[in-house]
């Protein structure tokens, strides 16, 4: 016996969906988080980035980098970020579903909607928990600070300690979680609604 073909709400929010996972896929790519130290930008990173252990230097910063004696294969970049990373690989699960959901596949939507929840789950999990780049950051440079004698001079700890890091998330992340939620939302507003006999 077919199943029944899907309605024309659950249609629509199929295709919302698809159009909002595949958005959130490409946000992916855009810089979530920015790193600031005394109110310039340091560095910017990816949901990608974040995944794999990468973040984009400034240009400031990567020719400060340069010329000092920090050799490349000391420095090992930034830990990965396990629940970006489990959050990319559900939200491509999430798409794979979404788009086999248009050809009328009710468990596939409702599949595709659990792997975007799991994802969002999963993202923001991270962000309460903390990005790596950030602390990866801070201790690159308070080892820069004791390498370079920086720490021996009274003067120059308090100026080393008057340096502020900030760790501020861009509208690209917020947006990557309202992406996600759409899907969920969606399929509470536009469930059919029982009637009792």
């Amino acid at each position: 016996m077919d199943a029944p073909a899907p309605t024309a709400n659950e249609q629509i929010s199929n295709r919302i969906s698809l159009v909002s996972i595949v958005s959130a896929c490409v946000l992916f790519a855009l810089p979530w988080i920015e790193l600031r130290c005394s109110g310039s930008s340091v560095a910017t990173q990816s949901g990608f980035q974040a995944a794999i252990g990468e973040a984009s230097l400034s240009d400031r910063l990567a020719q400060q980098r340069e010329s000092t004696s920090v050799s490349a294969s000391n420095d090992n970049g930034p830990e990965m970020a396990a629940g970006i990373l489990a959050g990319g690989l559900l939200l491509l699960a999430a798409l794979g579903f979404s788009i086999h959901a248009l050809s009328g596949q009710r468990q596939s939507s409702r599949i595709a909607v659990l792997f975007t929840t799991l994802s969002l789950v999963s993202i923001a999990g991270q962000a309460i928990w903390g990005f790596p780049v950030e602390t990866g950051l801070e201790e690159a440079m308070n080892e820069a600070k004791t390498e370079s004698g920086v720490a021996d001079s009274p003067i120059a700890a308090s100026l080393a300690a008057a340096i502020d890091f900030e760790c501020r998330y861009t509208p690209w992340f917020y947006i990557e979680l309202i992406l996600l939620g759409l899907p969920l939302l969606l399929l509470f507003i536009l469930r059919p609604v029982r009637r009792s006999p």
